[in-house]
Formats: structure tokens, sequence, C-alpha cells
């Protein structure tokens, strides 16, 4: 990310694309507390548009007992130790899981794909939980 390494990285995700169809980016380059979406970096599409793949934005939402969850997002200058011990001391957390229709690549510059999948995270991740007829688990006694 802006170290003069860009060129080298869309190739080495190009070569991933083009061997297995498939990859997981985090565009906005960082990880935040998921309560928005940062701008996504625009050159992380550049392979996707040399690979002629399909973009699919999917938003990940952490609640707890229906309540958004300060505790999941792994963020700032906390330690993966520190975050699964806040993790691993609760008796549940939910994960909404939001996949967006696929965005095409044909005719579309890096802005304006990133801009469509920004769009389409930031929806995901705004709107409400979906409802299921999912009951905790019970808790032993």
């Amino acid at each position: 990310r802006g170290d003069g390494q860009a060129a080298t990285i869309n190739q080495q995700i190009a070569e991933r694309l083009r061997a297995d169809g498939l990859l997981t980016l985090f565009a906005e380059g960082t990880t935040t507390d998921g309560s928005d979406v940062r701008p996504f970096f625009s050159r992380l599409f550049a392979a996707a548009i040399e690979t002629d793949t399909a973009v699919v934005p999917v938003s990940l939402r952490y609640h707890i007992d229906g309540a958004y969850d300060p505790v999941a997002p792994y963020t700032g200058d906390q330690s993966l130790a520190d975050n699964l011990r806040g993790l691993i001391g609760r008796s549940r957390t939910q994960v909404h899981v939001h996949f967006a229709d696929p965005i095409p690549i044909a005719g579309q510059s890096r802005r304006e794909i990133a801009k469509l999948a920004h769009d389409a995270v930031r929806n995901g991740l705004l709107a409400p939980p979906p409802l299921t007829g999912i009951q905790p688990a019970p808790t032993a006694s």
C-alpha cells in the first residue's frame, strides 16, 4: 500500500485469480470496528479487470444479543491474543455475512468498481440483521 509494490502485488493477485478464480481482499487496507466502511483502494481491483473476474462484495457484521458487538472486531493497537481473550470469555457472538450481487467487470474502471463494491459492502453492513429462527444455545447451569 503506497510503498512502490503496487505492480508486484497486482501481478500476484492476478496470478491467484487465474489459478484459483477466488481471492479474498479487504479493500479498505486495514481493519475497522465495523460501524462503517472506509474508502476502498481502487488499485486492488486492477487484477479483477485484467483477469475479467467478477467482484463479489461481502459484508461482515458482528452482533451480541442483537446489538453491535464492540469486542469481535480486531482493530487498532489490539493484539490478536487480546482479541481472542475477549471472544473466548463470552457465551456467543453472532456474525452476519451478507453477499451482495457480483459486480461485472466489463467496461468499468478500477474507481467505478471500487465505488460499487464499497457501496454494496456499506449497504450490507448497515442493513438490519436478517430475522432467523436460530435460538441461542442453552447455557449450562
